[in-house]
């Protein structure tokens, strides 16, 4: 009997090399600055998920790491599109449920959404993943927030980080990617 796939969804974590030239703090503070100059944005931190910020070297590398790590398990390549954003979540604030998919305009939506973890105050704070398996509704997934984790996942997947539960604010650094044809 032969099996066919009709359909894979995945979520890959990957934790940064401690060897790495990667410095968080540069990339922390690149985020923090451009937070700080939109001063519309810091009146309402909490309404904000996902904040466009400009690239630095550090977030260059971020990327070129996230690349790499995908075609060496995946053999196909990645080019990230559009803006690179940052997640930037104080004590008790969290993200709403979404996905990057525009049934609209699939074409131009991604195939692969990626978080580095720039920070992180506790284990405790999590990326939830909703998702259906074929007759079994509103399943989910969970994985912790941890300082220099890469978490991708599929961008048609529903998902929300929990509250902050420390006083550090949780800040991590989000990619779109398509795979390139």
């Amino acid at each position: 009997m032969k099996e066919i796939e009709l359909t894979k969804t995945s979520i890959f974590v990957d934790h940064l090399n401690k060897s790495s030239l990667l410095k968080n703090r540069e990339i922390k503070r690149n985020i923090l600055t451009q937070i700080k100059s939109q001063p519309k944005i810091l009146k309402n931190l909490a309404e904000h998920d996902d904040i466009k910020v400009f690239l630095n070297q550090h977030m260059c590398w971020v990327m070129d790491h996230q690349t790499d790590f995908f075609y060496k398990h995946v053999k196909k390549n990645l080019s990230p599109i559009g803006d690179v954003f940052a997640i930037f979540k104080d004590q008790h604030q969290s993200t709403k449920l979404k996905n990057y998919e525009n049934p609209y305009n699939l074409y131009d939506s991604p195939d692969y959404t990626y978080i580095y973890v720039v920070q992180s105050g506790s284990s405790e704070n999590y990326i939830v993943f909703e998702y259906d398996n074929h007759i079994r509704k509103k399943l989910s997934w969970q994985v912790p927030l941890e300082t220099g984790k890469f978490i991708m996942w599929n961008s048609s997947l529903n998902y929300y980080l929990t509250p902050n539960k420390t006083l550090k604010s949780t800040i991590a650094m989000l990619v779109h990617c398509q795979i390139k044809k």
